[in-house]
């Protein structure tokens, strides 16, 4: 069942994030105070379901690769948001540096026909699954890491768990999109749907 919007569990209320996704003006920016850069490549501001969230059905964000890159290779992390897929295409990445085509991916987010995956390490096909998702729903999406081992939590409940390893690729870190097979441009992949209270720790949470 999808999750309703409603009080952040313990930890993410008294912890600030390093990054954080505003999507209150359309002016999509981090508001955490470290002023990390963003890019919109075509994502709209829209009111849904009683706040304004992030539409990108069109669009993708270019994120600081930098910053996450430096979390992944210290082995603790979390990131924490709010997942809407409108229409699961055939594939597409929520999150990561990642290119069509492309096998060696760690650290992304995917959806596979309604399903959601966690590519843990350098080998596509260890990707794991975390759980089938109905579109237009809300889910909440937190993947805490600490000392290298990962949980994946969907709506507060356990739903995956592992050790990330590998490093990540030199392309861009994008939410809600990939690259083009070339590695250069970017491809918005198919992806269908929502993002909203996106934000990144430098702690597990």
């Amino acid at each position: 069942m999808g999750y309703a919007y409603g009080p952040l569990p313990i930890g993410s209320n008294q912890i600030k994030p390093i990054f954080r996704l505003d999507f209150s003006s359309s002016t999509i920016a981090d508001v955490s105070g470290n002023g990390y850069p963003v890019t919109n490549n075509g994502v709209t501001v829209t009111e849904k379901d009683g706040r304004k969230v992030g539409n990108f059905t069109a669009g993708c964000l270019t994120l600081d690769r930098t910053m996450f890159n430096n979390l992944w290779v210290a082995g603790t992390f979390t990131i924490d948001f709010y997942l809407n897929i409108a229409n699961a295409a055939p594939s597409l990445v929520l999150f990561g540096v990642s290119r069509t085509g492309n096998t060696n991916a760690p650290g992304t987010i995917y959806c596979y026909t309604n399903t959601l995956y966690y590519v843990y390490n350098t080998a596509w096909s260890n990707m794991m699954s975390i759980k089938t998702i109905t579109n237009n729903m809300w889910y909440r999406v937190r993947i805490s890491v600490t000392n290298f081992n990962f949980k994946v939590f969907i709506d507060g409940q356990e739903s995956a768990s592992g050790t990330i390893s590998g490093a990540l690729q030199t392309w861009q870190l994008l939410l809600g999109g990939a690259m083009a097979s070339n590695g250069v441009t970017i491809s918005q992949n198919g992806f269908s749907g929502y993002i909203s209270d996106f934000k990144i720790y430098n702690v597990a949470l």
